[in-house]
């Protein structure tokens, strides 16, 4: 049984619209049927796609049919407009397709309400304005039971119109949505991969520290002892020598201690050997800085999150990335006191040795490198700036992204900013950057004096 039973109420009088309006009616009730008993989907996107292409067959046909009989221009774009809408409609609709079962029954609904408003408010009225249907009495008006349908029709297709476009921007919301969600993940899954990177060399790094302690602490014990053990015996040569006088010039023993002294240029080593010491000293000073260097920068000896002097972690940066920084630009520092601040240090380090890295990369012969730091009352901030190539407008919105670089092939991954980011983000702080091309860049790290919210590990 038709759903769309058809009646002379629908005739508007001429019979190639009135035939081409019965196709229609016939179509959507083969979709009715579909739509109670079909089980085949492709049947589904068939009948759609047939009725989709007969209605516009009709619309051009009814189109030329308006304009032949002479109906104001005004009219008959306003009455295009309505096909129009309709077509547009439409293509939304089958853009939403996804389950023809759940579908199907939607689609009858508007196409029914559609018709139905169409025909009698639509096509009937421009009937009347041809003189189609002369003073033949308007059925919309003889009943208050069709006036009631109509309304009602009318109603709903714009209820229908108006849910179809809330489905379009709710699926585009939804796929922006999803965009926006699987890039957030693949963020976290290459930051959750580096964190684990980077949690690893921060464990050899500190595995490695303490390796170097061990022997470090009794190379030092050693060179101590060997300092006073050389300060003995040059002492008690020093006694033979003086003696010499006294046992007389003649007596072998002290005649072959002065040839040796002699052979050996004495003065020569004793003041070299002090040198020496010295230079030892200095050398194993040095390995204990570095490693306590690598201590701080590796932070595994403590806590995830913890009180930590930004200033200490940043010295330890610039002592393990100087050397090769100050081989390709001038280090220009300006480190103030700052306050300690709860935060994760191999992190913050991370970043700072990030930011240091990029910089060297970025100057030039001649050129500089300034950092700096400072405090108010609510926040602590570093700045890393330099005079190098600098950064394009257009590269500036984007230098954040994951996987973006503006270095050759090889030379960067993209993902040393973007976890930077993401790391000053989990401190509640900014990164932020400004730069000229050919004039060079600064960055600068704003962190809270106070992380409220945040847990240890």
């Amino acid at each position: 049984m038709d759903v769309f039973q058809w009646s002379d109420i629908y005739l508007i009088g001429i019979p190639e619209i009135d035939e081409q309006h019965q196709q229609l009616v016939q179509l959507v009730n083969r979709l009715g049927e579909w739509a109670t008993f079909g089980a085949a989907n492709s049947e589904f996107d068939a009948i759609v796609a047939e009725i989709f292409d007969y209605a516009a067959t009709h619309f051009a046909n009814e189109d030329h049919i308006w304009a032949s009989m002479g109906i104001d221009v005004q009219h008959q774009q306003s009455h295009a407009g309505m096909h129009g809408n309709f077509v547009r409609q439409m293509r939304h609709m089958q853009q939403q397709f996804d389950k023809p079962q759940r579908d199907a029954p939607i689609v009858h609904s508007f196409l029914t309400a559609w018709l139905v408003y169409h025909i009698l408010g639509e096509d009937k009225r421009m009937a009347r304005l041809a003189g189609v249907l002369g003073d033949k009495p308007d059925e919309l008006a003889e009943t208050g039971s069709t006036r009631i349908l109509h309304s009602a029709v009318q109603t709903l297709y714009r209820e229908l119109s108006q849910k179809n476009e809330e489905l379009v921007a709710l699926n585009n919301g939804l796929e922006q949505k999803v965009a926006q969600r699987t890039a957030e993940l693949d963020v976290a899954r290459v930051r959750l991969m580096e964190n684990e990177r980077m949690a690893s060399v921060g464990q050899l790094a500190a595995g490695v520290a303490h390796e170097i302690n061990n022997p470090l602490g009794f190379v030092s014990s050693n060179l101590y002892s060997l300092g006073e053990y050389v300060h003995d015996l040059l002492y008690l040569l020093d006694a033979c020598i003086a003696a010499e006088p006294k046992l007389g010039r003649g007596a072998q023993a002290i005649q072959h201690i002065h040839s040796l002294c002699e052979e050996l240029d004495l003065p020569f080593i004793r003041e070299d050997i002090a040198k020496l010491l010295n230079e030892s000293r200095e050398g194993l000073e040095r390995v204990k800085d570095i490693v306590q260097d690598l201590r701080i920068f590796s932070r595994v000896d403590g806590d995830n999150w913890q009180m930590a002097d930004l200033s200490e972690g940043l010295m330890s940066t610039l002592n393990l990335a100087g050397k090769q920084l100050r081989q390709r630009a001038e280090l220009r520092l300006d480190i103030q006191p700052l306050p300690p601040v709860r935060c994760n240090a191999a992190q913050l380090n991370q970043v700072l040795m990030n930011l240091l890295v990029n910089a060297g990369q970025a100057v030039q012969a001649q050129g500089w490198i300034a950092v700096r730091t400072g405090s108010d009352e609510q926040t602590v901030w570093v700045e890393v700036e330099d005079n190098g190539c600098g950064i394009s407008p257009a590269n500036q919105r984007r230098i954040f992204e994951p996987f973006f670089t503006t270095k050759p092939v090889g030379v960067g991954t993209g993902l040393g900013l973007a976890l930077s980011w993401g790391i000053i983000e989990q401190h509640h702080g900014q990164i932020t950057v400004r730069s000229a091309e050919g004039q060079g860049s600064c960055f600068r790290i704003t962190l809270p004096r106070t992380q409220e919210g945040l847990r240890d590990g």
